[in-house]
């Protein structure tokens, strides 16, 4: 299971810390075996939304929010001299969903994006293997969803990758959805 994890997040392989890599894949690797999807590919993006965007993939929006992240960070060390951790970027924006093969899974009742946001149940997954606590603070910061704010150029960096990545599905439709914006 984690060369799939592996073959469908390339990414990893851009991690200098590859020990750092084989733990976040191993994250969505235990994911996965404890929900009732057979492949990250089948694990949707937003069922909630799919009327308005498409049969759009976890995955795919993942590895979106990825290059998102890693392009704004790679322009503010170029463009600024930012001092930031690429690692700690990439990584975290390949974990920043990593919940929702729980909450898409048969066994999560309805309401649990609602009652308990996706980012608490990511911040238990990263934090139960044990990695960083820079990795911890971008899942759990990375959404509007919960009250914690980013504080890290390195989570603020994931939460704008994210906006602009969810931005981009809905825009066409962002009139019927949010017409007084």
């Amino acid at each position: 299971m984690h060369d799939a994890v592996r073959d469908a997040f390339p990414e990893l392989a851009d991690l200098a810390d590859a020990d750092l890599a084989d733990r976040v894949a191993q994250v969505w690797a235990d994911g996965l075996a404890a929900s009732d999807f057979e492949t990250l590919e089948a694990v949707p993006f937003s069922p909630k939304y799919a009327e308005d965007i498409g049969d759009v993939r976890l995955v795919d929006h993942t590895r979106d929010v990825t290059r998102w992240a890693t392009t704004l960070a790679d322009t503010a060390v170029s463009l600024q001299d930012v001092d930031l951790d690429r690692d700690i970027v990439l990584a975290g924006a390949v974990l920043h969903d990593v919940s929702k093969l729980h909450e898409y899974s048969a066994y999560a009742d309805g309401m649990f994006g609602d009652q308990v946001p996706h980012p608490y149940y990511g911040v238990h997954m990263v934090a139960a293997a044990d990695l960083p606590t820079h990795l911890q603070h971008i899942v759990v910061s990375h959404s509007g969803s919960t009250p914690v704010k980013p504080t890290t150029i390195e989570a603020k960096l994931v939460e704008y990758g994210d906006l602009l990545a969810v931005h981009g599905l809905f825009w066409n439709t962002a009139e019927k959805l949010f017409p007084n914006d």
